[in-house]
């Protein structure tokens, strides 16, 4: 099996042309395994905002503590990733959409610091 590991941002899933679509549903007929991989964007930031939390940037990175941890968990697995299941139905493509792989990477950088 080959795989294809494509970065969209969240913050233009509502953009992407249909042809975007079109072209990820080709890769698997063609053989490929497509990987999107995606963060929150703004839905992110509003949730944040929403629970009263300001975020907190280090050189860019988002600093991260165990309230915001759940905040960004909770909006990834129950609102962006709804969102691209939405998408995904839309254009006629079948996919799996998972938060384990999220949450067991949280745990390796938990483990780590």
């Amino acid at each position: 099996m080959k795989f294809i590991v494509i970065k969209i941002s969240g913050s233009i899933i509502n953009q992407l042309a249909s042809t975007t679509f079109k072209q990820i549903a080709d890769l698997r007929s063609n053989g490929l395994y497509p990987i999107i991989v995606h963060d929150g964007g703004p839905k992110v930031n509003e949730a944040l905002i929403e629970n009263g939390i300001e975020a907190e940037y280090i050189n860019g990175i988002r600093k991260i503590n165990l309230p915001t941890l759940n905040i960004i968990a909770n909006t990834l697995l129950c609102k962006v990733n709804v969102e691209w299941k939405k998408q995904m139905k839309l254009h006629k493509i079948s996919l799996a959409l998972t938060g384990h792989i999220f949450q067991y990477l949280i745990v390796v950088l938990f483990l780590k610091n």
